[in-house]
């Protein structure tokens, strides 16, 4: 079985768009968690408009590969990756603070996502 790369990463962005719900409603919700433990004056607007930005990105690089071909693969790989990062982050917190981190749940779409992105692409479509 094979999954196109374009199609996997558009998954991505999707799996990163339901994070975004579990940051904003589990948990006691990641701005909270935030004011809490690292910055009193981060708000709702700031994590909106960091979120709205990196989406708007995320999706002008996975729409610049899919037309321009693989010399912009890099592009919404990177993304990826920084999806994963961000992920073992959240399991990070979780053990540090011996909270649920909120954000957490959803990372196990993101793993599942990255596992596809690896093992159930076509080999041409990673460059040659």
């Amino acid at each position: 079985m094979t999954i196109p790369l374009v199609a996997s990463f558009w998954l991505m962005l999707a799996f990163y768009l339901i994070h975004i719900l579990d940051e904003s409603l589990l948990g006691g919700s990641f701005v909270e968690k935030v004011r809490k433990h690292w910055w009193p004056e981060y708000s709702w607007v700031m994590f909106f408009w960091f979120n709205a930005g990196y989406l708007v990105l995320m999706s002008s690089c996975i729409v610049l590969y899919d037309r321009q071909g693989d010399r912009y693969l890099f592009l919404p790989l990177a993304w990826a990756i920084e999806r994963f990062c961000n992920s073992i982050w959240h399991i990070w917190w979780a053990v540090r603070y011996r909270e649920y981190s909120p954000g957490l749940l959803t990372c196990i779409l993101i793993w599942m996502q990255t596992y596809f992105i690896l093992a159930y692409h076509p080999s041409s479509q990673w460059g040659d």
